[in-house]
């Protein structure tokens, strides 16, 4: 508490103060997201947020629902409780208001921009667009062809047009400009809100400056990973730094000469609130950053609400229904990527009669699954974490598949080989081709795993309980890198003859797309629940919804021919017999 403001601050702040903590009291419990992360549909998730203040703006949408429903009726919420409390506020709240909306007005502009550039339709992409973040002539934005005639001819007249200064240039827009100048925006706009909450003095400024900071910190970290590998310079680097911060500036000067994930987290470990952040990353780890980033900034919002008479009440509030609504966002897109998975028994016309069918479960007793369970779990914890003293293995791997897959072209090429030999060679060329492409030596050592007749459901789920995130993430974009594939190459088959017939040895050891099927399906069934809290899980599982879509059409087709060829044979069967 600061001064007297505690006299004078409910003049103007008190009611919307109350309201927002109001709001903040309706936001989910941990019992809320325990019970989210069990609907299996999502209807389910939809009669559970019925019971919440989400429920009136759910309530009348027909079936099926869409996770983009769910979201745009979620943020419809956000905003009307935003435009209740603008409409309520006086000078300066309501300009405190209007700022904690700009950054959603960068990110407009930088969608319209980059997908104009990329030739998406423009209507589309204001349906995309985030409705706190609209202004009226956003929609000519798609005309402008550098940043010079972006400033001119559209932001002249909104909020951003004081925040261009440092990025009207006359170099035509593309992805590395655009990405700049969304940076150096933000920069603009994180230190002009700092100035003014600065100004406002008190609680507010104390508050405000804690979290504006972070952000500022949060952005630098991102920039200084992102740009590695860049074009981007030292110097670059700098000018897109924010001048406030616990990192400014000694850190920034640090992190702009950092040239790999492991610099920046030695750098981050020199300031005590950061450390935890980066004690969750194992080293060369940058996937679970965002996580533990968000984790934090939540961390801080919630403190926020522990003192009284300040505006930082308000961004507290919104950045914490702004993080649920992402939160629901991907427990409803895993719902229903879960639900297409277990309702589409995808398999592909197997050797034996040309019938589709799943591979069936291996029966084993308790002991032999106790003991290869336990083997099985030490190989593929080791596969997944890379661990340095096996390269020189995984090296000899690599050159392995590498010979087989030239083997196998050299023999399509032969023409010593004639008729079925011929076919069994291309066939082959073409599964050992896409199990050796675009594989990592540790994937490759997988192979050998996820093809062996060993394995069945109960190994597997027994040794993917003692994964970690990280583990789980990478076992995860490994089985969707054959999804894909499988997908792209609909020819490739099993060759169980090609290991005899031809000496190529490695056929035998390429999983197929029904085991990939089915043991994907069971990491997804089995730890649902906790996938569904890590963020980067997200875009995997999205992309494979598209790849399982085309094979479940596909395995629906081969069925219904296999039905007919079937049904033919038994017809000429019954006439040849009469």
């Amino acid at each position: 508490m600061y001064g007297f403001e505690a006299l004078t601050f409910n003049v103007h702040g008190g009611y919307l103060e109350a309201i927002v903590r109001g709001h903040r009291s309706g936001l989910l419990t941990a019992a809320d997201y325990n019970n989210l992360c069990q609907c299996e549909t999502l209807e389910d998730i939809k009669m559970h947020l019925s019971a919440t203040e989400y429920g009136p703006y759910l309530q009348n949408e027909p079936s099926p629902l869409h996770t983009t429903t769910i979201v745009e009726k979620c943020t419809l919420k956000l905003v009307d409780e935003y435009k209740h409390m603008l409409c309520q506020a006086t000078e300066p709240l309501s300009t405190f208001l209007e700022y904690i909306t700009y950054g959603h007005m960068i990110d407009n502009v930088v969608l319209i921009v980059t997908g104009t550039l990329h030739e998406r339709d423009v209507h589309e992409l204001l349906e995309k667009c985030h409705p706190l973040g609209m202004f009226d002539s956003i929609a000519t934005l798609a005309v402008a062809q550098n940043m010079r005639e972006l400033y001119r001819l559209v932001l002249v007249d909104t909020p951003l047009a004081p925040y261009f200064s440092e990025c009207i240039t006359s170099e035509d827009l593309d992805d590395m400009n655009i990405e700049i100048m969304r940076n150096t925006l933000y920069k603009a706009y994180l230190e002009d809100f700092y100035r003014f909450c600065q100004k406002l003095g008190g609680a507010t400024a104390e508050i405000m400056s804690d979290l504006l900071s972070f952000e500022a910190d949060r952005r630098a970290v991102n920039i200084s990973i992102n740009s590695i590998g860049t074009e981007l310079t030292r110097d670059d680097r700098r000018k897109l730094y924010s001048s406030f911060g616990l990192l400014y500036p000694y850190g920034h000067e640090e992190l702009a000469v950092c040239e790999d994930i492991d610099q920046v987290r030695a750098v981050m470990e020199k300031y005590p609130p950061y450390q935890s952040i980066f004690a969750k990353m194992s080293y060369g780890e940058s996937q679970m950053l965002d996580k533990a980033f968000y984790e934090e900034e939540v961390k801080r919002q919630c403190l926020a609400f522990e003192q009284q008479f300040h505006y930082g009440v308000f961004f507290a509030y919104m950045r914490l229904r702004e993080q649920e609504i992402r939160n629901l966002m991907w427990i409803s897109e895993c719902s229903s990527f879960l639900v297409f998975f277990l309702s589409h028994d995808v398999a592909r016309p197997s050797h034996e009669g040309g019938r589709t069918r799943l591979i069936p479960q291996i029966s084993a007793n308790d002991s032999e699954i106790i003991a290869s369970g336990s083997r099985f779990c030490r190989k593929l914890k080791k596969n997944l974490n890379k661990a340095k003293e096996a390269y020189s293995s995984m090296a000899k791997v690599r050159k392995e598949w590498e010979s087989q897959a030239l083997l196998a072209i050299d023999k399509v090429a032969s023409e010593i080989l004639t008729g079925k030999k011929s076919s069994l060679a291309k066939q082959a060329s073409i599964l050992l081709m896409i199990a050796h492409d675009g594989f990592s030596a540790s994937e490759l050592c997988l192979h050998y795993l996820f093809a062996s007749s060993n394995l069945d459901e109960l190994t597997l789920s027994s040794s993917i309980s003692k994964l970690d995130g990280s583990e789980m993430l990478s076992l995860i974009r490994y089985m969707g890198k054959w999804l894909r594939k499988y997908e792209r190459f609909p020819q490739a088959g099993h060759c169980p003859t090609a290991a005899s017939v031809l000496g190529l040895k490695a056929c035998d050891w390429v999983p197929s797309l029904e085991s990939i099927v089915k043991y994907l399906g069971l990491v997804l069934d089995e730890h649902f629940s906790s996938l569904v809290l890590y963020s980067e899980f997200h875009e995997e599982l999205r992309s494979m919804e598209v790849v399982m879509k085309s094979l479940g059409l596909e395995a629906r087709l081969c069925c219904s021919l296999a039905n007919v060829i079937e049904n033919l044979r038994t017809e000429v069967g019954q006439r040849e017999g009469a």
